[in-house]
């Protein structure tokens, strides 16, 4: 009767031991379960992260599209710009050899108000050009649209420093020939519309400066866009072994 007892003791001992194990166990389980969800949920947020960046990269693509046009736009101005300068010079040389000084006061004022007219329109690229930078800090532009831009922007920066080099040499011939006409009235309306043209210039080196900010910012998306995969991934392949430490429990 004794060793009945004590083995029924025994049993009882070995019964609370199992339902104490079963306990741990479902409480095991609870939790794995409940991290299992959080980090589903947090994969369809970083799935939905994903998709806010594509269409991010499709905003962009169309951002980069515009500015592409903007800057054929000033592109075409600047020739345009250039033409006209030309065509100022001409008829300035015509001023200087009419002997009417009435009439040379006249068209001298004809060509300053054309000189004016050129800064305006500089000035209205320099305020698109800075619209364009703005544009291109608040976004983030894709890793391979901005290799594209990269290079469209050097081969850019390559036109205009050979455009630079002309224009540099063309404002040499001007000074010397300056120095000939130094007490001509026309030659106060040369010595603007040659400053004016290296404001024009000045403008355009400040596009190799935003070059080499979109160069930057590039570096930077491209780091967010490898954390973001690796993040996502990581997540993934936590859920998978999960799921299958569940599979392998059952």
């Amino acid at each position: 009767m004794a060793a009945l007892s004590e083995e029924l003791s025994h049993l009882r001992e070995r019964l609370l031991e199992a339902e104490d194990a079963r306990d741990a166990e479902m409480k095991s389980r609870v939790s794995v379960e409940t991290k299992l969800v959080e980090l589903a949920e947090f994969k369809k947020s970083a799935e939905k992260l994903m998709a806010t960046q594509e269409e991010t990269i499709a905003s962009l693509n169309e951002a980069r599209d515009g500015l592409e046009r903007e800057l054929s736009s000033m592109e075409s101005q600047r020739d345009e710009l250039k033409e006209e300068k030309v065509a100022m010079e001409l008829r300035m040389v015509q001023l200087e050899e009419e002997k009417d000084s009435k009439k040379n006061v006249v068209l001298c004022g004809v060509v300053v108000r054309s000189i004016a007219n050129f800064e305006q329109q500089t000035v209205h690229l320099q305020d698109t050009v800075q619209h364009l930078k703005e544009t291109m800090e608040r976004e983030h532009l894709p890793l391979a649209e901005m290799e594209r831009e990269r290079e469209a922007f050097q081969e850019q920066v390559g036109h205009l420093e050979s455009g630079r080099e002309d224009a540099l040499k063309q404002l040499e011939e001007e000074k010397a020939a300056r120095s000939q006409r130094r007490h001509n009235p026309i030659a106060y309306c040369r010595t603007k519309s040659t400053n004016t043209l290296l404001d024009k210039f000045a403008e355009l080196e400040s596009l190799r400066v935003s070059k080499s900010e979109v160069e930057s910012e590039y570096r930077e998306v491209q780091q967010q866009l490898v954390d973001s995969k690796a993040e996502l991934e990581r997540v993934t392949g936590e859920t998978e072994r999960i799921e299958q430490v569940l599979q392998d429990e059952e």
